[in-house]
């Protein structure tokens, strides 16, 4: 074991990151207790991405990093905002066991759990981010000197889950997909006025921002301001897990530089509308896990890819 120690030690700073590089947290956390310069060493893999849930928890933990010469080590803060869910009202049936009626066996009723499809019946997925928290959050973001990387992130929920046999497991469905758009519009406001007052960011990720369910066309013109507002600029934008930014900024140039798209769906004629319209400036195009659909029609030889890279 000593002999163990001794040569991760002894590796050369650059070797010793790049393997910290292809393991996972826990093991880096294992390696961080072998001795003091190893722990040295994995601080900044430890405590380089960190995520606020907005819960009271998450918050005594960032305060605690904030407050000590960790906060030297965080490079890209997550704010991780919960999905709605609907109220279910439950009419319960007592039961008085099988009825016989002229031969018939009536079977007891059951409780129903009726979902109401009504945006008003709306109830938080986890306690409510009042303005306070949200101010309190968006603070965060000048307490880290070396932050350089912001993720604004949907909880993610399986929605193949969802029976959609019936009417209620579609309109269920549609209340999974259902988030506050003017908390994301304030963290989208507050991440901009924080750059004007110096943050220099390099890169945003915008992960699982779906279209959000039962929302007006005053609310998705709301986010699509605050989105180009934020992402004006940036040299470096991910979207994950849904295309719907893509879609609300098509046609709006942000002078971007690299785009990176993850795990999503959208159509060929949204990516295509959008690197149209930012061509003068972005330059990289990294794809991982995306299904275009509404491809055009092309022959044997020729690739659609080509048709995105294509300026004018």
């Amino acid at each position: 074991m000593q002999n163990t120690k001794t040569l991760l030690e002894a590796l050369p700073g650059e070797i010793f990151c790049l393997i910290l590089d292809h393991l996972h947290l826990p093991a880096v956390k294992e390696i961080s207790r072998v001795s003091k310069l190893l722990r040295e060493r994995c601080l900044p893999f430890i405590f380089g991405d960190v995520i606020l849930d907005f819960t009271e928890e998450s918050f005594t933990r960032l305060d605690n990093v904030r407050e000590s010469r960790l906060c030297l080590f965080v490079t890209s803060l997550g704010f991780e905002l919960g999905r709605a869910k609907a109220v279910h009202y439950t009419t319960g049936f007592p039961n008085f066991g099988p009825v016989s009626t002229a031969g018939d066996v009536v079977k007891p009723a059951e409780s129903m759990h009726i979902t109401f499809p009504n945006a008003a019946l709306w109830v938080a997925n986890q306690s409510s981010i009042g303005d306070a928290d949200m101010q309190r959050a968006i603070n965060f973001l000048v307490s880290f000197p070396r932050l350089q990387k912001v993720t604004i992130l949907i909880q993610k929920q399986d929605d193949a889950s969802v029976p959609l046999q019936d009417p209620l497991g579609l309109y269920t469905l549609c209340q999974y997909r259902k988030y506050n758009v003017t908390q994301v519009c304030t963290l989208a406001r507050g991440i901009s006025s924080s750059r004007q007052q110096g943050l220099d960011l390099r890169g945003i990720c915008l992960s699982n921002l779906f279209y959000p369910a039962f929302s007006t066309n005053s609310e998705r013109s709301e986010l699509a301001e605050c989105l180009e507002h934020l992402l004006r600029d940036i040299p470096s934008i991910q979207v994950a897990g849904d295309g719907f930014p893509i879609e609300l900024l098509c046609r709006r140039s942000i002078g971007l530089q690299q785009l990176d798209l993850k795990s999503l769906r959208m159509s060929f004629g949204t990516l295509k509308s959008f690197l149209h319209t930012n061509s003068q400036s972005v330059r990289i195009l990294e794809i991982f896990d995306v299904v275009l659909t509404q491809m055009p029609d092309c022959g044997p030889h020729s690739l659609p890819i080509k048709q995105l890279l294509t300026r004018g």
